[in-house]
């Protein structure tokens, strides 16, 4: 994708530092970077830029995964996953076995995968995400569920994993959204919007939650400097939505578009993204 200059118009961002909602808001994309950022009206737009009119969106930063094993990007970048961490070499994994015995901050199991472990009583063997998957992979997953629907429903371990999140992050723990996409059932992806529910069913609040896919992985990836956040200078890596996700969390799933490294996958763009994954 070939970035393109563009003005983001009467959009309300919603930047993930923590500060209030900027409603009305003008953001200027050139070269791939937020170059302008602030009230409409105020904010200089240049001549020659493609001007997108938001009014009743909301602008995030674009989600970053921070555990993935796999999947089709286009199902990322379709689920406005901007940034997944880049995989380890094989040869620091030989040269330094080290790196599996060494202290590790804390950090949080992938909610979505364990609730595919804990209760696969929610899951569903005619889910729609079924149909952007190989069929040799659906036929997998399927048989894995129908093994796991023969074990207990282990509703009581999966709200005590919700509990030890929401008693992490009241530590002040640093909270990452990671899907461990790749396992049965954690659809690529879709998922991440469903562990960013369960953070909030956890006891973050949405704010926290967003931050936890955009403000908090790129500080933990060494990146704060050029992503996790809209502000100016940064890489121009965005999400549209159609609702307010600081009202509802699950909101992130309204995608209207998608800004990657400042090259806008439109809502038609987007809605081949999932057309080409379902034919695949």
């Amino acid at each position: 994708m070939t970035p393109t200059d563009l003005a983001l118009l009467h959009a309300t961002v919603i930047d993930a530092t923590g500060g209030r909602p900027r409603p009305d808001a003008t953001v200027v994309v050139r070269a791939g970077r937020i170059t302008a950022l602030g009230r409409f009206g105020d904010t200089h737009v240049p001549r020659g830029v493609r001007k997108l009119d938001l009014r009743g969106k909301f602008v995030v930063p674009g989600l970053c995964d921070v555990r993935v094993h796999g999947g089709d990007p286009a199902l990322l970048l379709a689920n406005g996953i901007t940034t997944v961490p880049p995989p380890l070499p094989p040869r620091r994994v030989a040269l330094d076995p080290a790196e599996f015995v060494r202290p590790a901050p804390p950090h949080v199991p992938a909610l979505a995968r364990h609730l595919v472990l804990d209760r696969p009583s929610l899951l569903s063997a005619d889910d729609y995400r079924l149909k952007y998957l190989p069929p040799s992979i659906r036929e997998s997953w399927r048989w894995t569920l129908a093994r796991l629907r023969r074990k207990p429903d282990q509703r009581a371990l999966f709200e005590h994993r919700l509990r030890f999140t929401g008693a992490l992050r009241r530590a002040g723990v640093p909270i990452l959204a990671g899907t461990d996409t790749g396992a049965p059932w954690v659809f690529p992806g879709f998922a991440l919007h469903d562990e960013l529910a369960f953070l909030v069913d956890a006891g973050c609040t949405p704010m926290q939650a967003l931050q936890a896919a955009t403000k908090e992985p790129a500080r933990h990836l060494g990146r704060s400097a050029t992503h996790g956040t809209v502000t100016r200078g940064k890489v121009a890596d965005l999400l549209v939505l159609d609702a307010d996700p600081l009202a509802d969390i699950r909101n992130t799933r309204k995608i209207h578009s998608i800004v990657a490294g400042g090259a806008y996958v439109s809502p038609a763009d987007r809605a081949q993204l999932l057309s080409t994954a379902a034919a695949a």
